[in-house]
């Protein structure tokens, strides 16, 4: 969805604008390599200020929603996008420097992907989020033609992998009672592995991420986490991505058949957009999120840049969990 830098609603006084009504400066990340699919901006070459030509996105449409709800409700808001971006055009800064330009007066708000965190709260207040944002782990998988299945391609827990075959067949014999045996080997492999994966999964990240923080490796776009995953980490790529969900959800639209999510215990507070801190904006913008998250309309802009969510669950596989910590990191 694209719109102009500068939208302009025209209504009654009292808004809920602390600053009596004048145009809001809000500011956006700016990352040419980055998650396109959540803020994409174009800047205006001949403007000093940064002044976005146009912004499009999954972050951008849910803002857009909100201002739409807000003019319905005989609500005026000016507001002129600006990318946070340095003399030479490229990003200034990653999003706890992009938060704490606000209390810095730069901006009076801020728009994007931008996770609810504690820290940022010295900066900013918070809307309520408009993503439900749990974290999750990613992984290469890869086809067998000779047992025709698919198989979680994931090096570091292959020495833990030969238990699971020791303990195959007794489980198979206390889930499968004989009347009910499937008719493959293979299937049985497939399910029974599912069963004793969360146990794999969770020495796997005790044993080599917790301890071993060498391993651990930033990306920062879909472009790179596809190329890591498909090196693995024998090749200076990863074997897992951690990530929050909605970037996988962009990740698995476009690359989604050859890899798995898998769900852990951690959760993360989601993306909010941020305010300065006591404007009465924060609790009008709230409640706008709420009304298009209890709305179908929330439903079809996740759909249009994320695909349905039907797609999403049959590769989100959600009987896993770790004691993995919530932030981004791959190994």
């Amino acid at each position: 969805m694209m719109i102009s830098c500068v939208v302009l609603l025209i209504a009654p006084t009292g808004a809920g604008d602390d600053d009596g009504g004048k145009k809001l400066i809000i500011g956006l990340p700016y990352y040419k390599s980055g998650f396109a699919q959540f803020v994409d901006v174009q800047i205006d070459p001949t403007n000093n200020n940064n002044q976005v030509v146009q912004a499009s996105g999954y972050s951008i449409a849910v803002f857009n929603a909100t201002i739409a709800y807000l003019t319905r409700l005989h609500h005026g808001i000016s507001f002129e996008f600006r990318a946070f971006v340095n003399n030479n055009g490229s990003s200034a800064g990653y999003y706890d420097a992009l938060v704490s330009q606000i209390s810095a007066e730069k901006y009076d708000a801020v728009v994007g992907d931008v996770t609810i965190l504690e820290n940022r709260f010295n900066h900013a207040d918070f809307t309520l989020p408009y993503t439900q944002s749990n974290v999750k782990m990613l992984v290469k998988i890869r086809h067998d033609p000779r047992l025709n299945m698919w198989i979680l391609y994931d090096r570091l827990i292959g020495e833990k992998i030969q238990w699971g075959f020791l303990l195959w067949l007794p489980v198979v014999q206390a889930v499968f009672p004989e009347r009910e045996s499937l008719a493959k080997n293979c299937s049985r492999f497939v399910l029974v592995m599912w069963l004793i994966l969360w146990l794999i999964v969770r020495d796997l990240l005790v044993d080599n991420l917790m301890i071993n923080s060498s391993r651990v490796k930033n990306y920062s776009s879909i472009k790179d986490y596809k190329e890591a995953l498909d090196k693995g980490s024998h090749n200076g790529g990863v074997d897992a991505i951690f990530d929050e969900a909605p970037y996988f959800k962009a990740f698995l639209k476009q690359y989604g058949s050859n890899y798995a999510v898998v769900s852990t215990k951690h959760h993360a507070a989601g993306f909010g957009f941020a305010f300065r801190k006591g404007s009465n904006l924060t609790s009008h913008f709230s409640k706008a999120i709420l009304n298009i998250r209890e709305s179908n309309e929330m439903d079809g802009i996740e759909e249009r840049y994320f695909g349905s969510s039907d797609d999403d669950g049959n590769k989100d596989q959600s009987n896993s969990s770790s004691n993995a910590s919530p932030q981004s990191y791959c190994l």
